[in-house]
């Protein structure tokens, strides 16, 4: 029996009261019945997520299950059942298109149970009327999206210029009673969160220390969770930001007291999206200081550490270790951790780009030709309603789009801190402060040195054969240096040669 799938999504807090939801899968529910579906239970849901702007795909459920297809956890020949395609997504004509085919080219067949059109590329490939109502539909989408973001901005703008309040909705450490009060119990909170997110404890370890710490929630939640953590962490309200959330407005920048640093909330959103996160408990060892990108540089392959104690650890290649094709020898890992701290020293600052500060005109040009282009989109649009011309613009729009991505990623990346030669000695400095220090408070150092090291290198290669490691820098530099000088101060780590492993 072939297996469907129901993906349900709305834009609205309203339609969650409403009916939406369970019209959706009512509606799904019907058609896995009469055509012999089995309807699986894990349906995909987006509800309060809009897909203007394609956060669907990126963060919501859309974007599990486009994994899950990649990674043919879900097999082809299932079937995708939506009530229409805007549910899918609502951006421009090319970004849905895109999106579409890359679901029915991996054999996924899409039906719409709002008009019951069935997608898949055998049906388009015959009839290619059905890509035509696709794409009819697509554009209707935009437009009509577009449409209400410009009508919503119009009106924002309205009430900014009358230094009318946008909205009263705002996050828990704030109030709004004629100009906005910060509750400054809770804002220590979020500047507690984000300092420990700083020293690299991930948001499962942050959430356990406020939970035993019984530090009050920002609701009526009884516990912290990992989720509400996170919530926070990536919350721009923090330095003052409004994103709305029933809307597609642009974000608002200054409308709350900020009550954390940019640089602080820049600095934290660069580890989550670099995915260099530090998680676990903190009771743990934080044995290897470099967990998840350590590399055999014989072949490739991750290394692993193994041993019975601190003292003695050994790097293993994980191919090696499973008799898989590869044969290195051991490393050994302390010999390994004191090379690369050494390098954080001043002798190597040449390692660690020194940062300049942010020229405020290069910023200035940036935004203003971001400005720029989005009043030439506002009169695209308008030359559209006008004429009715809408497939030339719809193209300019989307190379005008392209534009503004570009120099919205600039501006950010200029506004984001680097990294600095005082940043990468202090590393070192708490790195040599260890010797000093025992059970929790080793622990908790090591974890901060962990978070740090992190920031600086991309990648560890390790020979064995050769007692040699490469360090990858984050600056794009590439350095290799020999670890026998330190393996001959570190006692008890013997390496074993292959004769005797």
């Amino acid at each position: 029996m072939t297996t469907a799938y129901s993906y349900l999504r709305f834009s609205s807090d309203k339609q969650e009261q409403g009916d939406s939801v369970r019209r959706q899968l009512k509606l799904a529910e019907d058609y896995a019945v009469k055509h012999s579906l089995k309807l699986d239970t894990s349906t995909y849901r987006d509800l309060g997520v809009s897909a203007f702007k394609g956060k669907n795909k990126v963060e919501g459920s859309l974007g599990a299950f486009l994994e899950a297809i990649q990674k043919k956890r879900i097999k082809a020949g299932s079937v995708l059942l939506v009530e229409s395609l805007d549910r899918l997504s609502r951006e421009s004509v090319d970004t849905a298109l895109e999106l579409f085919m890359s679901i029915i080219r991996r054999g996924i067949t899409i039906v719409t149970l709002q008009d019951g059109q069935i997608y898949s590329t055998e049906s388009i490939k015959d009839n290619w009327t059905k890509l035509i109502i696709a794409l009819a539909v697509m554009a209707r989408a935009h437009e009509e999206s577009l449409t209400k973001s410009m009508r919503v901005k119009e009106a924002w703008n309205k009430k900014r210029e009358a230094g009318e309040v946008l909205t009263r909705m705002c996050p828990a450490w704030l109030k709004y009673d004629k100009d906005w009060k910060v509750n400054e119990k809770k804002a220590d909170t979020v500047r507690r969160i984000f300092k420990m997110a700083m020293d690299g404890h991930g948001t499962p370890a942050i959430a356990r220390l406020l939970n035993e710490d019984k530090t009050p929630t920002m609701g009526w939640a009884k516990e912290w969770t990992f989720g509400t953590v996170a919530a926070i962490l990536k919350n721009p309200a923090v330095i003052g930001t409004l994103v709305s959330k029933k809307t597609d407005a642009d974000p608002v920048e200054d409308y709350y007291p900020s009550i954390v640093s940019k640089q602080l909330y820049y600095e934290v959103q660069a580890r989550v999206t670099s995915r260099k996160w530090i998680g676990g408990r903190s009771t743990e060892n934080v044995r290897n200081l470099f967990s998840g990108y350590c590399f055999c540089s014989l072949c490739g392959s991750k290394m692993r550490a193994v041993g019975s104690s601190e003292q003695h650890t050994y790097m293993r290649c994980l191919s090696a270790y499973s008799n898989s094709g590869c044969d290195a020898g051991r490393m050994p890992y302390l010999a390994v951790e004191k090379t690369v701290l050494a390098q954080f020293a001043f002798q190597n600052r040449d390692l660690i780009p020194e940062v300049e500060e942010v020229e405020k005109s290069k910023l200035a040009v940036l935004q203003a030709e971001v400005d720029e282009h989005k009043k030439k989109m506002d009169n695209l649009i308008r030359l559209a309603e006008a004429t009715g011309d809408i497939d030339q613009v719809v193209i300019r729009i989307a190379e005008l789009k392209g534009e503004i991505r570009k120099r919205e990623e600039a501006v950010e990346a200029l506004k984001k801190p680097a990294l600095t030669v005082a940043e990468g000695f202090k590393t070192h400095q708490w790195y040599e402060q260890l010797d000093s220090l025992e059970g929790e408070a080793r622990v908790e150092l090591r974890r901060k040195i962990q978070a740090s090291i992190r920031r600086f290198l991309k990648r560890l290669e390790m020979n064995p054969e050769r007692m040699l490691i490469t360090l990858h820098f984050a600056s794009g530099k590439v350095r290799e240096f020999d670890v026998t000088p330190y393996k001959e101060q570190v006692g008890g780590n013997r390496i074993p040669t292959r004769r005797n492993m």
